[in-house]
């Protein structure tokens, strides 16, 4: 297809990727002309933008001393050459022997374009931390060919003074609470709490309503495949626990293979109703249909209530498909529902017939599925985590907390430090009022939640 003269407006319907490797047989004075040197029918204009939208590495010769000031991104180091770094500059001068990659066809992310980004934060103070609403659809942080299109660019560019660090992630496909910090400090705070399991994440998930899904732990063996052994970017495998399976270790090593021990526990499950719990266009988005199309009998649908024990990738899509129950919209694993790998097993489950280890059957990567990061609970008071810079109060005889918000929609409000519960309404439309309860009954620990996904009208 002929490329157009410039990124903008993003088109309607997507190039296919195709990338562009150049060796330098000669030095070139700027990085652009090489490019268009060597690359038929990109424009100039075309070439600087892919540049700025970080879609072109270079490896050179491995001399360190002259990438001190280029970005290191992870990468696969070449024979006799230094790590591959994104080249922003268009007059970025090229060495004889240099490699370069383009990105002539960056995945595109229109929603980073269309998103009031103020609105979609929902907590954030002077010094600490950035609490915000993700929307399916887009990726938390750069992805390889597209800097500039994610959630961490996006509200970056709200505190043009404050470099934004990363905390937890969530899959571009999944909407939901992501936490960035103001200062590598806070980072490391957040962190810490995270590795040392003082930190639980709990997910709405929609699905068709089915019988597979009960209240309780669900266990699986999980690994995820050497990029050697497989084409798939992300190859992914689980098999059921097997007899005299030892799981105390969290891992599990059989003929030089190593599983990791993947958990969820499935809090609750409750059935949904067509207009009355989810409208017909929610639905239509997630599974590419027509709003008409959308009826009960053909979306019988049920909204999960799950806790991660374990962090695995994409481990809730995985496991809840492994049972039958893929999350909605879910065309990755979709074609895999009901099958483990069984390649391993001396005794093959009848219920759960796999071919070879099923990763070949996996679908694309969808836009938007129905999970969603709604719960953040910590064991720590959130407060000290949040915040240091608070103020006791002694208008009662139980300990109040003082508490003042940078959030224009939030106002100073006094509550109990030991239960409280930070709730967001969820639905679209202008920004969201914050609520900070007391919490005596229902949470132990100090919660963050958004309480509609975003499929949900009541």
């Amino acid at each position: 297809l002929p490329h157009p003269s410039s990124l903008f407006p993003i088109p309607q319907s997507e190039y296919p990727p195709l990338i562009h490797h150049i060796q330098a047989e000669k030095r070139w004075e700027s990085i652009s002309e090489m490019i268009l040197h060597e690359c038929s029918g990109l424009y100039k204009n075309y070439v600087d933008e892919l540049l700025q939208f970080g879609s072109v590495y270079m490896s050179i010769p491995d001399v360190k001393s002259k990438l001190k000031n280029l970005k290191g991104i992870p990468g696969k180091r070449l024979d006799n050459m230094s790590k591959a770094v994104r080249v922003l500059k268009a007059n970025t001068m090229v060495p004889k022997g240099a490699y370069c990659r383009v990105h002539v066809n960056p995945r595109r992310y229109p929603l980073a374009h269309t998103v009031v980004w103020e609105s979609r934060i929902f907590y954030s103070n002077t010094s600490n931390y950035v609490f915000v609403n993700k929307i399916a659809g887009l990726p938390t942080v750069p992805t390889v060919d597209n800097l500039r299109e994610n959630v961490l660019n996006q509200v970056e560019s709200i505190y043009s003074s404050n470099k934004l660090f990363v905390t937890t992630r969530i899959d571009s496909c999944t909407s939901g609470i992501l936490i960035f910090a103001k200062s590598s400090q806070a980072a490391a705070k957040i962190n810490s709490m995270i590795i040392s399991q003082q930190v639980c994440k709990i997910y709405r998930v929609l699905c068709h309503n089915t019988k597979s899904i009960t209240p309780g732990l669900i266990t699986h063996l999980f690994r995820t495949k050497n990029p050697s052994e497989h084409e798939n970017a992300k190859p992914t495998l689980l098999r059921n626990i097997f007899e005299g399976c030892n799981l105390e270790e969290g891992r599990v090593e059989q003929d030089g293979t190593v599983w990791q021990l993947a958990q969820l526990q499935v809090l609750s499950v409750k059935p949904l109703q067509l207009n009355k719990h989810y409208s017909a266009q929610s639905i239509a988005y997630l599974t590419n249909v027509k709003d008409k199309e959308v009826n009960e009998e053909s979306e019988e649908l049920c909204e999960l209530r799950v806790q991660l024990l374990t962090g695995r990738t994409h481990q809730i899509r995985l496991q809840l498909a492994a049972l039958g129950a893929a999350v909605l919209g879910d065309s990755r694993y979709e074609p895999v529902q009901g099958l483990v790998n069984q390649l391993y097993d001396e005794k093959p489950s009848a219920s759960a017939a796999a071919v070879g280890d099923g990763s070949m059957m996996f679908g694309p990567e969808p836009r938007a599925i129905g999970l969603h990061c709604g719960e953040m609970r910590f064991q720590d008071d959130l407060f000290s985590v949040l915040d240091t810079n608070y103020t006791r109060s002694s208008q009662s005889s139980s300990s109040l907390l003082s508490l003042s918000s940078s959030s224009s929609s939030s106002s100073e409000k006094n509550f109990c430090c030991k239960k409280w519960v930070l709730r967001l309404d969820g639905s679209e439309g202008g920004r969201n009022e914050l609520q900070w309860l007391l919490s005596e009954n229902d949470y132990n620990m100090s919660t963050v939640m958004i309480e509609k996904p975003p499929w949900r009208i009541a």
